[in-house]
């Protein structure tokens, strides 16, 4: 059980990483490690308390998470070329 609340200190210290980062891409990325943080602890919990339903749940947010990594990271890039074009 204490390695639930090793995970909770990790995920504490990645939420600091959110707000402080100095880029957007910093931002970004805390939050994809922050979503990937709780679906482990996720699991954790599911297999310390030996109930299956968190599992499911945890799979669809790590599918979530992922789909949505994706579309943040193509805005990016979306919008780096349009303020390449917009200078030029």
């Amino acid at each position: 059980m204490f390695y639930i609340y090793i995970v909770i200190a990790a995920l504490l210290l990645v939420m600091v990483r959110v707000f402080a980062g100095p880029s957007f891409a910093d931002k970004a990325l805390s939050v994809s490690v922050f979503v990937n943080m709780l679906v482990m602890l996720m699991v954790l919990f599911s297999f310390s308390i030996q109930r299956q339903v968190y599992i499911d749940i945890a799979i669809l947010l790590a599918m979530l998470s992922f789909t949505s990594m994706l579309a943040v990271s193509k805005y990016a890039v979306w919008h780096e070329k349009r303020k390449k074009e917009v200078a030029a």
